[in-house]
């Protein structure tokens, strides 16, 4: 039956994509397959998927890059909570969230939370190197970070949309150039020379693969961002 529901819901992606119909589908993230997660990240589908409160999302992480990369054989798995009632509208290629299905903005415009990245082993001192400390003043300084270096890192998420479920696996990341990273109390910026420092977005030039999975049908596809 739910190959069924499926195979009914990947023609309803099909229609809409070609603009047939005047309104957008809606659709949960128990109807998403293989042929709708090609279709988001290829832009090609439009339409509206409802989150529910409770809702998990299991996703897996990797990441290749010209300086750091995930080292996993096999990419950890993370469970996304939804907190409350959320929509996503995917429209011609992008996405927006809403609450109410009428007010349509960013996720930065919606996203009330923390994410915090912490030094998962070995802190130096009393203070544990994390985002979090060092917004807070309470760690400073530049690390240095020799070529073949392992980081790994803990990460958290806490938001009135979107938290991390259950225990959060540790991210092991891999360095392949000498790397010096720099706290500031309102940012943190990266430099391979001590010279140039530049934000993470301008330093790092890579590819993160954000795969998602169901338990039914294990691996159901992958969005890349660079």
């Amino acid at each position: 039956m739910k190959k069924i529901v499926h195979f009914l819901f990947a023609i309803l992606f099909f229609l809409s994509a070609q603009g047939y119909g005047d309104e957008l589908i809606e659709f949960s993230i128990q109807d998403l397959n293989p042929a709708a997660l090609e279709s988001l990240r290829k832009g090609d589908l439009e339409g509206i998927l409802g989150l529910e409160a409770g809702d998990k999302i299991p996703f897996m992480l990797s990441m290749e890059g010209d300086v750091v990369s995930l080292s996993h054989e096999t990419p950890p798995v993370f469970n996304l909570q939804v907190n409350r009632k959320v929509y996503m509208k995917f429209y011609k290629g992008s996405f927006l969230f809403s609450c109410d299905k009428t007010t349509w903005s960013s996720f930065n415009d919606h996203f009330k939370g923390m994410l915090d990245v912490e030094y998962g082993e070995g802190n130096v001192g009393p203070v544990k190197i994390s985002l979090k400390n060092i917004k807070k003043g309470k760690f400073d300084g530049v690390m240095e970070l020799d070529e073949g270096a392992t980081v790994p890192l803990a990460l958290s998420l806490k938001g009135n949309l979107f938290s991390f479920s259950d225990t959060v696996p540790l991210v092991h990341v891999e360095v392949s150039k000498k790397l010096y990273i720099q706290m500031l109390k309102d940012d943190v910026l990266f430099s391979l020379d001590k010279v140039t420092w530049k934000s993470a977005q301008e330093q790092f030039k890579g590819m993160l693969n954000i795969a998602f999975a169901q338990e039914e049908f294990g691996l159901l596809g992958s969005l890349s961002v660079k």
